[in-house]
């Protein structure tokens, strides 16, 4: 069986507790099987490489980026059944 899910809204104008639990909620009554986030903890000062893609510069849409366990929690808070998970979670 082929499951579905896509990354929440954690970047860009759809932030916030609001975009989070309006997509988490159509996600789930469209019957998608899992809900994603990304975690960007660091901004780099003075990168070694430059971004893949542009002109080289890391967006600035990925300085603030919401923690990804807080918002895993917020979501599952506001869902029932959708299946919540981390593409990727530095650890301290």
């Amino acid at each position: 069986m082929m499951r579905f899910g896509f990354a929440l809204p954690q970047v860009g104008s759809a932030v916030g507790p609001e975009g989070l639990v309006m997509v988490a909620k159509r996600a789930e009554d469209l019957g998608f099987d899992s809900l994603w986030v990304l975690d960007r903890i660091l901004w780099p000062i003075n990168p070694r490489a430059p971004y893949p893609i542009g002109d080289g510069s890391l967006p600035v849409k990925y300085k603030s980026v919401p923690d990804p366990l807080e918002t895993l929690t917020f979501v599952a808070a506001h869902t029932g059944r959708i299946a919540l998970g981390t593409a990727v979670l530095n650890l301290p």
